[in-house]
């Protein structure tokens, strides 16, 4: 009787008829289950239909190498395989979260019920649309958290190599002007004859008429370097 009158305060069997929440009462089993069970597992076939009478579980998905919490059940929520249901078996996990009370009907009696007690029959098969209808919606919500993981890792990374150029110059920038009074005053004292002159000028002719190259940031950056390391070199 106290089983009956839990099934009678669910929302979704409001319209059962008495008759039929007895049929169920009498055909379904009660099973208590501590923190950390499964009440179910991916790949188990889904052979009963089960609502939760006391406690809650979360229902877990593999995303990689890892399980994602995807939602919570508490009490009071129906859940596992529906008459005429296609699943045929678990798509994911189901943990409890603590100490926990589940009512199970095989599904074996789906026929005698579609057949016998159609109050009942009609409430689930209302049920199992709506959760159609949630499941569609929160699996696109996962996709569009997805997707946008995926673009902000790929800004990120985009992000990242122009802003390592840009320290790694102002840190050259920043030695550079720490640098000018002594270079300042190493050019004053070059003695530079007309012939030196000349060539120096020739080599920015040939510069000139060669053209520029695109080259990326990084890339130009490296070649900066390199051309500082070589005058360095040279004195």
């Amino acid at each position: 009787m106290v089983l009956i009158e839990f099934l009678k305060s669910l929302p979704e069997l409001k319209e059962v008829s008495q008759n039929d929440l007895e049929w169920f009462a009498k055909n379904s089993k009660v099973e208590k289950l501590n923190e950390g069970d499964f009440v179910f597992k991916k790949g188990e076939p889904a052979d009963n239909l089960i609502i939760l009478k006391t406690g809650s579980i979360e229902i877990q998905i593999e995303q990689g190498n890892t399980r994602r919490t995807v939602t919570m059940q508490k009490e009071g929520t129906i859940t596992g395989v529906l008459p005429y249901s296609r699943m045929t078996e678990a798509s994911g996990f189901g943990v409890c979260l603590r100490s926990t009370e589940i009512i199970k009907l095989h599904k074996s009696y789906f026929n005698e019920m579609i057949n016998h007690h159609h109050s009942l029959t009609t409430a689930l098969v209302h049920f199992m649309t709506s959760r159609v209808r949630s499941f569609t919606s929160l699996q696109k919500q996962n996709e569009k958290l997805m997707a946008l993981g995926k673009l902000s890792a790929g800004l990120a990374h985009e992000l990242n190599n122009p802003a390592s150029a840009i320290i790694r110059s102002s840190q050259n920038l920043s030695d550079n002007l720490k640098n000018q009074p002594t270079s300042f005053k190493k050019l004053m004292s070059l003695q530079l004859n007309d012939e030196f002159v000349d060539r120096v000028s020739t080599l920015l002719e040939m510069k000139k008429n060669a053209g520029t190259v695109d080259l990326a940031m990084m890339a130009k950056t490296e070649k900066e370097d390199d051309l500082a390391d070589y005058f360095e070199g040279l004195g």
